[in-house]
């Protein structure tokens, strides 16, 4: 609802979903914090695995991993060739095509991957008041790049980027269930029907940036570096 959402963790969250409010669990997108609850229902492509730790964790995730921490973690750009592609159709207008390519820019030097996301449905519920603007749907266009340098055989430099944008009408509080005794309200029958003062616009824009640097020492242990820009309008 309203493009943001809370991660529960064993049932320990918050139900503060508000454009300000902070994470009730700490998520993380290749080690970047994704600090609003709007970043969490984004579209994560190219996945290689998730990783989810029950809390409270420690310093490590920040202040707002009581309930727990879930790891993004995106495939790293391959030294082989390779490509895939998929594409659903279902009811509802639905239309979803994914994309991915990954393989050497210059041989066991420099890797680099992309994919791509289109996404289209018409919302699932009917407004009276605005039969042209059907709630619940989706518009989503996304994107993500990457790209591995091998500095030497112990220093390793990954570069990322990633952007999207939906402006599908969102599935606002529209419904009224209930009402005190006294008042009457025209209140549709069917569960999937609203009425709405005004048309449902949305418009969710977020994009980033991370360069993660990796130094394999002699002792055996990685020091790495991560620096990152994120932004969700």
């Amino acid at each position: 609802l309203f493009r943001s959402g809370q991660v529960t963790i064993r049932g320990i969250g918050t139900n503060v979903v508000f454009a300000g409010s902070d994470p009730s669990s700490a998520v993380y997108l290749d080690g970047v914090y994704l600090a609003r609850p709007a970043m969490v229902l984004g579209s994560f492509l190219d996945l290689e695995r998730l990783e989810v730790l029950r809390g409270p964790q420690e310093t490590l995730y920040g202040r707002n991993a009581v309930g727990g921490a879930m790891n993004i973690v995106t495939r790293a750009p391959t030294g082989a060739l390779e490509a895939s592609a998929r594409l659903a159709a279902g009811n509802l207008d639905n239309v979803r095509f994914e994309g991915r390519v990954s393989g050497p820019l210059r041989r066991d030097r420099i890797m680099a991957s992309a994919a791509f996301l289109r996404s289209s449905n018409k919302g699932f519920v009917q407004d009276l008041s605005h039969p042209d603007t059907p709630l619940g749907g989706e518009n989503m266009t996304a994107a993500r790049g990457k790209v591995l340098i091998v500095v030497n055989p112990r220093t390793d430099l990954t570069v990322a980027f990633d952007g999207s944008h939906n402006d599908g009408a969102p599935l606002t509080y529209a419904k009224v269930l209930a009402v005190k005794p006294g008042f009457k309200v025209d209140n549709p029958a069917d569960l999937y029907a609203v009425r709405s003062s005004f048309a449902a616009v949305s418009r969710q824009v977020q994009y980033g940036s991370s360069a993660k640097l990796a130094v394999r020492l002699p002792s055996g242990a990685t020091l790495t570096s991560l620096s990152a820009f994120r932004a969700v309008d």
